[in-house]
Protein backbone atom coordinates (compact mmCIF):
# COMPACT_ATOMS: atom_id res chain seq x y z
CA UNK A 1 0.00 0.00 0.00
CA UNK A 2 1.67 3.60 -0.61
CA UNK A 3 3.13 5.26 1.89
CA UNK A 4 0.44 7.91 2.32
CA UNK A 5 -2.09 6.07 3.15
CA UNK A 6 -0.05 3.41 5.56
CA UNK A 7 1.23 6.62 7.18
CA UNK A 8 -2.44 7.87 7.66
CA UNK A 9 -3.77 4.49 9.59
CA UNK A 10 -0.64 4.00 11.81
CA UNK A 11 -1.55 7.99 12.98
CA UNK A 12 -5.12 7.56 13.66
CA UNK A 13 -4.78 3.97 15.21
CA UNK A 14 -2.35 6.12 17.74
CA UNK A 15 -5.48 8.41 18.49
CA UNK A 16 -7.35 5.38 19.89
CA UNK A 17 -9.40 4.72 16.64
CA UNK A 18 -10.01 1.32 15.83
CA UNK A 19 -8.01 -0.23 13.09
CA UNK A 20 -11.17 -0.31 10.80
CA UNK A 21 -12.27 2.36 11.64
CA UNK A 22 -8.32 3.96 10.73
CA UNK A 23 -8.60 2.34 7.53
CA UNK A 24 -12.01 4.03 6.58
CA UNK A 25 -10.92 7.33 7.51
CA UNK A 26 -7.70 6.92 5.16
CA UNK A 27 -9.14 5.19 2.13
CA UNK A 28 -11.28 8.64 2.43
CA UNK A 29 -8.90 11.05 2.80
CA UNK A 30 -6.38 9.71 0.14
CA UNK A 31 -8.97 9.24 -2.44
CA UNK A 32 -10.16 13.19 -1.64
CA UNK A 33 -6.41 13.61 -2.10
CA UNK A 34 -5.05 11.67 -4.85
CA UNK A 35 -8.57 10.84 -6.78
CA UNK A 36 -7.65 6.87 -6.54
CA UNK A 37 -8.36 4.53 -3.89
CA UNK A 38 -5.17 3.04 -1.65
CA UNK A 39 -6.02 -0.36 -3.19
CA UNK A 40 -5.71 1.09 -7.15
CA UNK A 41 -2.31 3.25 -5.77
CA UNK A 42 -0.91 -0.11 -4.73
CA UNK A 43 -1.12 -1.77 -8.12
CA UNK A 44 0.73 0.94 -10.17
CA UNK A 45 3.99 -0.46 -10.15
CA UNK A 46 5.55 3.16 -10.24
CA UNK A 47 3.43 5.31 -7.78
CA UNK A 48 5.97 8.01 -7.38
CA UNK A 49 6.61 8.11 -11.47
CA UNK A 50 2.43 8.02 -10.92
CA UNK A 51 2.40 11.08 -8.88
CA UNK A 52 4.56 13.12 -10.83
CA UNK A 53 2.65 12.47 -13.88
CA UNK A 54 -0.80 14.18 -11.62
CA UNK A 55 1.02 16.73 -10.66
CA UNK A 56 1.50 15.40 -7.23
CA UNK A 57 5.39 16.34 -6.53
CA UNK A 58 6.98 15.36 -3.44
CA UNK A 59 7.42 18.09 -0.71
CA UNK A 60 10.89 19.22 0.12
CA UNK A 61 11.68 19.20 3.64
CA UNK A 62 9.94 21.98 5.56
CA UNK A 63 12.29 22.80 8.56
CA UNK A 64 10.53 24.55 11.34
CA UNK A 65 11.72 25.47 14.81
CA UNK A 66 9.47 25.20 18.03
CA UNK A 67 9.12 28.04 19.46
CA UNK A 68 8.59 26.24 23.19
CA UNK A 69 11.88 23.99 22.66
CA UNK A 70 13.45 26.27 19.91
CA UNK A 71 14.30 22.41 18.22
CA UNK A 72 14.18 22.16 14.66
CA UNK A 73 12.90 19.42 12.85
CA UNK A 74 10.88 18.49 9.82
CA UNK A 75 7.74 19.78 9.61
CA UNK A 76 6.31 17.96 6.29
CA UNK A 77 7.21 14.61 7.65
CA UNK A 78 5.53 14.58 11.16
CA UNK A 79 1.66 13.80 11.09
CA UNK A 80 -0.48 16.73 11.13
CA UNK A 81 -3.02 16.42 14.29
CA UNK A 82 -5.55 19.32 13.42
CA UNK A 83 -5.52 21.52 10.61
CA UNK A 84 -2.55 22.84 10.53
CA UNK A 85 -0.85 22.11 13.05
CA UNK A 86 1.63 18.98 14.19
CA UNK A 87 3.08 17.72 17.58
CA UNK A 88 6.61 18.71 18.32
CA UNK A 89 8.66 15.36 18.49
CA UNK A 90 10.92 17.27 21.10
CA UNK A 91 8.84 18.57 23.77
CA UNK A 92 5.23 17.24 22.58
CA UNK A 93 3.46 21.30 22.29
CA UNK A 94 0.97 21.48 19.41
CA UNK A 95 2.39 24.00 17.17
CA UNK A 96 1.58 25.80 13.89
CA UNK A 97 3.56 25.69 10.40
CA UNK A 98 5.67 28.66 11.52
CA UNK A 99 6.50 26.55 15.09
CA UNK A 100 4.15 29.02 17.43
CA UNK A 101 2.91 27.22 19.90
CA UNK A 102 -1.04 26.54 20.03
CA UNK A 103 -1.89 24.13 22.79
CA UNK A 104 0.51 25.23 25.65
CA UNK A 105 0.56 21.72 27.00
CA UNK A 106 1.87 18.41 26.57
CA UNK A 107 -0.65 15.39 25.60
CA UNK A 108 -0.61 12.56 26.73
CA UNK A 109 0.84 10.20 23.77
CA UNK A 110 -1.96 8.37 23.76
CA UNK A 111 -4.81 11.07 23.54
CA UNK A 112 -3.76 13.78 20.74
CA UNK A 113 -6.70 15.06 19.13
Amino acid sequence: MPVEYTACVASVIKSGKSKDDAQRICAISFNKKFGISPQAAHKIGDWKGWKKSHGFEESLPQTVTCKSCNKDFDYSTTVEICMGTVKCPNCGMIINQEGTVVIEQDLPKNKVP
